[in-house]
């Protein structure tokens, strides 16, 4: 077993700033800084929310857990200050970039209007029909492994 990628500086520090070069803004994956927890990384909110920034996660989707313990970081010692500073830069140049503080309010009956649509739908399939990886699977020709019952042929229409 291994450390999830929102603890892992290894993976994200090592491989994708240094090695790739990536200097963009690094968003957990939908509650995995919670679940931290779960997966016996941490033993609360506050060191699984540690963990994942010093493991170089910049932003935590969907807990929250950085920003209800962010004032506890400034303590000397708890994080390095320069790393809060990159983390920060890092997150509001997207910010920046999107427009956020120029149009920070969405229109929901535009944004409403927007989704769901023919034609996005369209993309949708054409994108996921493009990406599928048809693996042999020897023990059961012809049917997909985890759905026995139905052939690999009828999940492709």
């Amino acid at each position: 077993m291994g450390v999830p990628t929102s603890a892992n500086p290894f993976t994200l520090k090592q491989i994708l700033r240094k090695e790739w070069g990536f200097q963009g803004l690094v968003d957990s994956d939908w509650t995995s800084v919670v679940e931290l927890i779960a997966h016996g990384i941490a033993n609360d909110g506050a060191a699984a929310a540690r963990k994942a920034f010093l493991g170089g996660v910049d932003m935590d989707m969907a807990s929250s857990l950085t920003t209800k313990i962010w004032r506890n970081w400034c303590a000397p010692g708890r994080v390095p200050e320069a790393a809060v500073d990159e983390a920060v830069r890092r997150t509001l140049r997207v910010k920046f970039g999107l427009g956020l503080f120029e149009h920070p309010y969405a229109d929901e009956a535009r944004e409403a209007g927007a989704m769901v649509q023919p034609e996005s739908l369209a993309l949708a399939r054409t994108a996921a029909e493009r990406s599928f990886v048809l693996l042999k699977n020897a023990n059961f020709p012809g049917r997909h492994r985890f759905c026995r019952s139905r052939p690999t042929q009828k999940l492709l229409r």
